[in-house]
């Protein structure tokens, strides 16, 4: 829908951008649903007064990630990733709305650094 809206309003002007976005946000979708599709266990017995580091954890969903490992690291760079790819379209988006937004005199604003991210996907 988004493509389809891009492409009615600037024509074919992004398109380089937008099908290499896509792309990048398709591979970064499968990256995802391994965080996504964990589920939320409470274990809860003995009257142990309840604690979340001890009686919370993550457990694969049944049958669809077997044999997966999630670490704190992982996501970790999810959440860097996903915050470069929030900026990028966010700024993409208020370029659209104001070309002069973003002009190569200006630095970009604290945090909207993220070129090894999108330059390594």
């Amino acid at each position: 829908m988004i493509e389809r809206l891009l492409h009615l309003t600037h024509g074919q002007e992004y398109d380089t951008f937008w099908n290499d976005l896509s792309k990048k946000l398709q591979k970064f979708e499968q990256s995802r649903n391994p965080i996504a599709h964990w589920i939320v266990l409470e274990a809860h017995c003995g009257g142990r007064k309840f604690s979340p580091s001890r009686d919370i954890f993550l457990q694969e969903h049944p049958n669809i990630y077997a044999g997966g490992q999630l670490f704190i690291s992982h996501l970790r760079e999810f959440e860097k990733q996903a915050d470069f790819y929030r900026l990028l379209v966010y700024y993409f988006h208020l370029y659209l709305k104001n070309p002069a937004f973003l002009s190569h005199d200006e630095p970009l604003p604290a945090g909207a650094h993220g070129e090894m991210y999108f330059a390594s996907q």
